[in-house]
């Protein structure tokens, strides 16, 4: 059974996040980083779906520097 504070479980989700970043981060960004720089800031998962951003992290670099 997985339990939401099971480290792999979130691995399992970063790395899907990511996946679906490299294809689609135009679409997808616009909804995560309100709830990844929700105190606290989630840095690590920031910080690795903003490496398969590319340039859609641009429209979305405002909102994260605000914080």
């Amino acid at each position: 059974m997985f339990y939401q504070n099971d480290e792999s479980l979130r691995e399992y989700a970063l790395d899907g996040l990511q996946q679906v970043m490299a294809i689609k981060s135009y679409a997808v960004l616009p909804y995560l980083v309100p709830k990844l720089i929700q105190p606290p800031v989630n840095t690590k998962a920031l910080s690795l779906l903003a490496s398969v951003a590319g340039t859609a992290l641009d429209k979305e670099l405002h909102k994260i520097l605000q914080v």
